[in-house]
């Protein structure tokens, strides 16, 4: 599979100001206190500094109860946080338990990034094996493996950290957010920049892949991964060929 199909939507964040639009589908996030343009990992990214936030409202594709699944983005936190921030969450309440899945600045921590996948009265958390540092730019990658039975959050190019998963899923009705908890709780606002927000289900990203994108914390533009879609199969088959020829 090229790897620009395994990202069923993706999130440039070019935009000035205003709601944030899909580039590969039509799932766009509702802009909330207008979240700014700011110098993202690359051209511009959406910066969210207190209260601003962006949503959208439940969809068939954001339904995360089967299968794997990924979620990848890039983050730079301001400073580090007297409380949790939430980057990205699809929940009924604050509660882990009752999240199809959050990713978070932990509350132990603060400046450490956890992920969870809730059941609805118990959860999985995973905790990035490193803080973020402020002003500095880190690649977040997280999600699911069904097949393995696992959850995963790897940050940069580090080794990911998991952990045994065995609940059953939900899958909510409620709303997704981007920089906050949700709007009737808007008091756990991400305090930063985010960019080139993108995730996918069932077919998860390659160690390959992965440092692809990561090429050296400097990040890859949407333009860059369409134009990756089948380079390293295509360099396998002109090997084959060129040896068959020299046969």
């Amino acid at each position: 599979m090229a790897l620009i199909d395994k990202f069923e939507h993706y999130y440039r964040c070019e935009e000035a100001s205003g709601d944030l639009v899909d580039a590969i589908g039509s799932l766009d996030f509702t802009a909330v206190n207008s979240p700014l343009g700011e110098t993202g990992i690359q051209g511009q990214g959406r910066g969210f500094f207190g209260g601003d936030y962006l949503h959208v409202g439940d969809d068939a594709d954001l339904d995360f109860s089967n299968g794997s699944f990924f979620f990848h983005l890039w983050v730079k936190q301001n400073a580090s946080p007297s409380t949790a921030q939430y980057v990205i969450n699809k929940s009924s309440s604050g509660n882990a338990n009752t999240a199809e899945f959050r990713l978070t600045t932990s509350v132990a921590g603060q400046d450490e990034l956890d992920f969870s996948v809730g059941d609805g009265s118990s959860n999985v958390t995973v905790e990035a094996s490193k803080a973020l540092t402020s002003s500095t730019w880190h690649r977040v990658y997280c999600g699911l493996d069904a097949n393995l039975g696992q959850l995963f959050l790897r940050l940069d190019d580090e080794a990911p950290v998991t952990a045994s998963f065995s609940l059953t899923r939900q899958n909510l009705t409620d709303d997704m957010f981007i920089g906050a908890l949700r709007s009737t709780n808007p008091n756990f606002p991400w305090v930063g920049v985010m960019d080139e927000i993108g995730w996918g289900r069932n077919a998860l990203l390659t160690p390959d892949e992965l440092s692809w994108l990561y090429n050296g914390r400097q990040g890859r533009s949407y333009s860059d991964i369409q134009g990756y879609a089948g380079n390293y199969p295509t360099k396998k088959t002109t090997h084959l060929h060129r040896l068959l020829l020299l046969g």
